[in-house]
């Protein structure tokens, strides 16, 4: 393999062309995780990053394109990035394509938000007009977040079993889960026994079926 100049940038090895994406995503990464950098996730030391590439890293398993993959980087970018102006213009910077994924995908654009049900009311009804870009990286984000809970769950139901909350938890993931029943398509046949969320041909090409347990967001805010 060659070396030089064409091969190093900022003193790491590159690979030669062509690239399986452009530049584009790689500013999107470093956008993503400085504009982010002080978020933990909720009720967690983890830094926000691992939702923001979780959420990509489905999105590109299940076929996004360059736009869709750096939607789902910025996907929080307008609703949570508050502490200073230019978030939106940052996000645009990146397309107007990407801008609109974006914007699909946020359910507030003020800070403090609106109260929790009409937020998600008013969400879950607009996916319904959603088109493949927007209910990819949604239906990723929501993934991500299930992923999540479903991890807590079972660190949770080992460190402390008879916990009296746990039933208090449950009845509020069922009816949290319920709301989704109404606008998306649903199936109870995974062998874990959860809520299976499956998008179909609208998010996945070549007929793959993207599922998502139980689409909670534990981080939702």
């Amino acid at each position: 393999m060659p070396h030089g100049g064409d091969y190093l940038v900022q003193g790491y090895p590159i690979a030669p062309q062509p690239w399986l994406y452009t530049h584009r995503f790689v500013e999107a990464v470093q956008a993503a995780l400085l504009m982010h950098a002080h978020q933990p996730r909720k009720g967690t030391t983890i830094p926000y990053a691992s939702h923001l590439l979780g959420t990509c890293s489905i999105a590109l398993d299940y076929g996004a394109n360059e736009d869709e993959a750096i939607a789902a980087l910025l996907h929080d970018a307008i609703e949570d990035v508050h502490y200073a102006p230019g978030a939106r213009e940052a996000v645009e910077g990146f397309g107007p394509e990407v801008l609109r994924i974006v914007e699909a995908c946020s359910d507030s654009e003020t800070a403090p938000k609106p109260p929790w049900p009409q937020r998600k009311a008013a969400y879950l009804e607009h996916l319904g007009e959603a088109d493949r870009s927007v209910l990819l990286v949604s239906a990723s984000d929501k993934l991500h977040n299930a992923r999540a809970i479903v991890a807590d769950l079972r660190w949770w139901s080992r460190s402390a079993p008879t916990r009296s909350t746990r039933r208090t938890s449950s009845t509020s993931s069922t009816a949290r889960s319920a709301r989704w029943k109404s606008s998306l398509s649903w199936s109870d046949d995974e062998p874990t026994g959860q809520g299976c969320l499956r998008l179909g041909r609208r998010v996945a090409p070549g007929g793959r079926e993207p599922a998502a347990r139980c689409p909670l967001a534990r981080h939702h805010r």
